[in-house]
């Protein structure tokens, strides 16, 4: 899985080190090392602190890897690139010591259920219990209905997954194999027909809807914080003359806001892999969308995607806000 960081200020990911021990000679102006070897998973990081004598040199060294294509290093963080091994070297003031890493191979979405706060648009239901059974889930938003051809099933339902043009192929969960958490459930997922019917210019294109004026969870989204980020996970097949574009509509009404696109000439997402695409709250205030405001459209989107094309398909596994694991 490949990690599409679209952060203005990235929040640290806590790395994986299962093993680790004292390195170093003893005493004033030897260089030490606080771990000799570590094992982290891939995507993840893990970091090592350097010492002369009883003074902290982490920042001061110079640190180098041997191998950057499984891992690289700045500063002491080492962060798993690839599977395999790597030696990471330290030297300060003339002295150099290593330590030896191996990177394995890590979950598809890291930490993502490590943190809290979270405000839960779609998930699967085995993280969701997981995230609510220890008390992490502020607000559930996922959808209560379903959106069939023009007709809105059950009637009543405040949020409800559109699909916007009745003529795709729209796949209930559960879906072949893991989602991105490594959990056996499925996702919501919809393909467009072939020929590319009329309607929605040709597209496949669709997202979560609520009626902001009936929904008593809608009103908690201001309680989100400069802390938080909001995580979408999704994959798609796409052929690589098409785009892919994923947005969300001004909390006042108006016209969507595009929070990605993606052009890909080169086929790179199109290989099956689940990509997490993260933006900071500053993101999202900076393109117009503060949560501090109230929401006030008739229907708000809290996710909306577009992909051009006859064949093309969107697997969504997971939409949230949350305050990651520090």
């Amino acid at each position: 899985m490949k990690v599409r960081s679209l952060i203005l200020s990235l929040a640290a990911v806590m790395g994986l080190a299962l093993a680790s021990c004292n390195n170093g000679a003893e005493g004033d102006g030897n260089l030490s090392l606080s771990r000799s070897s570590a094992v982290v998973e891939a995507g993840q990081t893990v970091t090592i602190n350097a010492t002369s004598g009883d003074v902290d040199v982490t920042s001061q060294a110079t640190w180098a890897t041997d191998n950057e294509a499984v891992a690289t290093v700045a500063a002491g963080v080492v962060t798993g690139v690839a599977e395999g091994n790597a030696t990471i070297t330290c030297e300060y003031n003339g002295q150099t010591q290593t330590c030896s890493i191996q990177v394995i191979a890590g979950s598809q979405t890291g930490g993502l259920l490590n943190g809290s706060d979270y405000y839960i648009f779609q998930i699967d239901q085995s993280s969701f219990d997981e995230l609510s059974n220890a008390g992490k889930i502020t607000a559930d938003l996922r959808s209560n209905g379903a959106f069939e051809g023009e007709t809105l099933v059950p009637e009543d339902a405040t949020r409800v997954n559109y699909v916007w043009n009745p003529a795709a192929e729209v796949a209930d969960a559960p879906q072949t194999g893991v989602n991105s958490f490594g959990k056996a459930e499925g996702w919501f997922s919809i393909a467009a027909a072939s020929p590319t019917p009329a309607g929605c210019w040709g597209n496949i294109c669709g997202g979560l809807g609520i009626a902001s004026a009936t929904d008593t969870e809608l009103p908690k989204l201001k309680n989100l914080t400069a802390e938080h980020e909001f995580v979408i996970i999704l994959k798609g097949q796409y052929t690589p003359a098409t785009s892919l574009q994923i947005g969300m509509t001004p909390l006042g009404g108006g016209d969507t806001v595009t929070l990605l696109e993606i052009t890909d000439s080169t086929g790179e997402y199109k290989d099956g892999d689940w990509e997490v695409f993260t933006f900071s709250y500053a993101d999202l205030v900076s393109m117009g969308l503060d949560f501090s405001q109230d929401i006030t459209a008739e229907a708000w989107y809290a996710w909306t995607y577009t992909a051009n094309g006859a064949g093309n398909r969107v697997d969504v596994d997971a939409v949230f806000f949350y305050v990651p694991a520090e």
